[in-house]
């Protein structure tokens, strides 16, 4: 019954925006560093977070709305100040929530006898990916120097994928052995993108080192 109350938070989140554009420039004024807004933002986050949670709905939309509602011209003027200290806290909270979200994993519930539907999700999540980009970019006209690098790169899952499979477990549409598979395939799609653009990407002719002073000056 708590999620009826959705719009009612919706409506308070931006009525919050003026609030937030009025605190913007009050630290704009005091100080063009803007270092007292920082925790003002953070406690929004948190709070945000708090509220759709306890409306049943998962914190990561609380922070995604919060987000949305931020004053942009406002906070542009800050000089990055306030998104660069947001960053550092990001960095701070990404290890524990990799940590969490790896004790999640249940490598016993996968089984031996899974390996083979694993190898057949990885690779059908690579050919969806690479295979999707790689042809959308060539309609769009891109040569296939820029069009393979970009499809190599869009094969990367990372922190997206697990955090969408997490919210998923959370909520019971999936079970923790499916859970498991999709965070092995986030992780070997993310760790083999490297590997892949050395072997499949070759470099431009002109980021060829120069030559040194000595060296160019014995040729004819």
């Amino acid at each position: 019954m708590r999620v009826l109350l959705l719009p009612l938070y919706l409506v308070l989140l931006v009525m919050a925006r003026p609030a937030l554009r009025a605190a913007v420039r009050a630290s704009l004024r005091r100080n063009r560093a803007g270092a007292g807004l920082v925790s003002a933002v953070f406690l929004g986050l948190m709070l945000s977070c708090a509220v759709t949670e306890w409306l049943g709905i998962h914190f990561i939309f609380g922070a995604l709305a919060f987000g949305a509602i931020m004053p942009r011209k406002e906070m542009a003027e800050l000089r990055g100040s306030v998104p660069r200290s947001m960053n550092q806290i990001g960095q701070l909270m990404l290890p524990p929530y990799f940590l969490l979200a790896g004790m999640n994993v249940d490598l016993s519930a996968v089984g031996v006898s899974a390996v083979a539907v694993i190898a057949l999700i990885i690779c059908t999540a690579m050919l969806s990916k690479i295979g999707g980009a790689y042809v959308g970019a060539r309609i769009s006209g891109i040569g296939h120097g820029e069009a393979l690098p970009t499809a190599l790169l869009m094969n990367t899952r990372g922190l997206t994928e697990i955090v969408i499979v997490a919210v998923a477990l959370d909520a019971g549409i999936i079970d923790r052995s499916f859970y498991s598979v999709m965070v092995i395939m986030a992780i070997a799609t993310t760790a083999m993108t490297g590997p892949l653009l050395t072997l499949l990407v070759k470099a431009p002719k002109d980021s060829a080192p120069a030559p040194l002073v000595g060296e160019r000056a014995k040729k004819p």
